[in-house]
């Protein structure tokens, strides 16, 4: 989240708690546990697409600033305790 937050687009495993946030082919990449290849792959895709890569890091930051900033947690956990 914090890497979202600063803008960056995602490449990470595929699980469950990475899959909740990182939207494949809009925030970031998903790839498949222990599929080396496919995480380089989607590491170069962001070294040289300078489209996709800005695209995505676009998305990341909206998606990280709209669902977990300072304000939506304070009310989250206001929630909890009210």
């Amino acid at each position: 989240m914090q890497a979202m937050a600063c803008s960056l687009p995602i490449v990470a495993s595929n699980v469950n708690g990475i899959s909740n946030m990182v939207e494949d082919g809009v925030t970031g990449t998903l790839v498949t546990v222990q599929n080396e290849k496919r995480l380089a792959a989607a590491i170069k895709d962001y070294i040289y697409d300078e489209k996709l890569r800005k695209d995505h890091a676009v998305a990341a930051f909206n998606y990280a600033t709209t669902n977990f900033s300072n304000q939506k947690m304070l009310e989250s956990y206001k929630n909890l305790f009210l």
